[in-house]
């Protein structure tokens, strides 16, 4: 249920990607200008000194996510997370420690960001949440930030953000009409999010997107750490509350 509250309501006023998907998918859909430019009116929240984490491909950003938060967590450290979707509270896409964000402290950055947001037509439903979690990341300075990746990467608002690490999960087909009918469309989409100088964590692509993948890489001066190169695991034992690798 969506509370009754101002800053809900309009938050749910406007366009929602994830339900009602744009026949094209360009910059004038998905521009990352407009949320540059509310960031920008905001202070740029994210610009922060916090290492953070961005997390895209295809299958297993959510789980790699949560792996890791938890990992961040039993080691000590204060990890603020950002996903999507939502499965059942949209308070759920902001997480501290694993704790969704509590609904009061949402409705009043919400309040906050429509202030300011009233000026830049076209704004929607995932920017605005995603400048949500930049104000109370601020508000909060945890050690961690982790991100997912919603739709592709390139033009992504999580992409929008100082990375200290980028981890790639497995790619394959998802969103073609958008991204591409091929492989290799869909890969590029999403490889257009990492960045020179940043590590990305590379977790095991088809045998046939590898050549494209480490091509990409050197013609961008990426540099790589592939986790088939690296770790070779091995079950040993299975339970139902552990494994044993």
């Amino acid at each position: 249920m969506i509370p009754k509250s101002p800053g809900f309501q309009w938050l749910y006023s406007l366009t929602n990607h994830e339900k009602r998907i744009p026949d094209k998918y360009s910059s004038t859909a998905f521009s990352t200008d407009r949320y540059i430019q509310l960031l920008k009116s905001l202070g740029n929240p994210h610009h922060n000194n916090i290492p953070t984490i961005q997390i895209l491909g295809t299958d297993g950003k959510g789980s790699t996510l949560a792996f890791l938060e938890e990992i961040l967590i039993q080691s000590g450290k204060r990890v603020c997370s950002f996903i999507s979707p939502h499965l059942i509270n949209t308070e759920e896409r902001c997480r501290l420690q694993g704790e969704s964000i509590p609904t009061q402290e949402l409705e009043s950055l919400l309040l906050e960001v429509r202030n300011k947001a009233q000026i830049l037509d076209g704004i929607t439903f995932f920017e605005v949440l995603n400048t949500v979690f930049w104000l109370w990341v601020r508000k909060e300075q945890p050690d961690f930030v982790l991100l997912e990746t919603g739709l592709g990467g390139r033009l992504d608002t999580t992409t929008i953000c100082q990375p200290t690490l980028k981890i790639l999960t497995r790619l394959d087909r998802d969103h073609i009409r958008l991204l591409g009918k091929t492989m290799n469309s869909i890969a590029h989409e999403k490889l257009a999010a990492l960045v020179p100088d940043c590590l990305v964590i590379i977790t095991p692509q088809s045998k046939f997107l590898r050549p494209m993948i480490t091509n990409y890489l050197r013609q961008h001066h990426i540099p790589a750490l592939w986790v088939d190169d690296l770790y070779h695991p091995h079950i040993l034992q299975r339970h139902s509350d552990f494994w044993t690798l």
